[in-house]
């Protein structure tokens, strides 16, 4: 039986995090596999050295939940906080963030993101952002 299914004729869409996680491993990106009217749901699987470089969403607000693996969350002014399993950051719309894997085995994290009125926009600040394209855009519908 597929851990998958949609549910009240197409009115909820229930996963589980394992699925979540295995589809973005498969595609070694994260994967955006609920992009609603309302929500966006990614697990992001980063390797020891690697990091969602800092951007910002102007129009979205995040939750983060550290699901295994430790880190840095990076804030606006280049400053990090200590990440780890089972913890949250709430990322509020248009604060520049990013998360580094700083530790020795793999960082992932489960990200909910608010869609705004202008879809999810992911704007990147600073140098590079390695696993993400400079001026990702993904409206509900698309």
């Amino acid at each position: 039986m597929s851990d998958e299914r949609w549910t009240h004729k197409r009115w909820a869409r229930v996963s589980t995090i394992r699925r979540l996680s295995a589809d973005s491993q498969r595609r070694r990106r994260p994967s955006f596999p609920s992009i609603h009217q309302d929500l966006s749901l990614v697990v992001w699987n980063l390797e020891p050295g690697q990091e969602n470089g800092t951007h910002q969403h102007p129009g979205n607000a995040h939750a983060l939940i550290i699901l295994e693996g430790r880190g840095d969350y990076v804030k606006e002014d280049g400053s990090t906080v200590s990440i780890r399993a089972s913890e949250c950051v709430i990322v509020p719309r248009g604060r520049v963030h990013g998360i580094r894997n700083s530790g020795d085995e793999r960082l992932s994290y489960f990200a909910v993101t608010s869609i705004g009125a202008t879809g999810y926009v992911r704007n990147v600040v600073g140098q590079s952002a390695p696993l993400g394209d400079p001026a990702e855009v993904a409206r509900p519908g698309k």
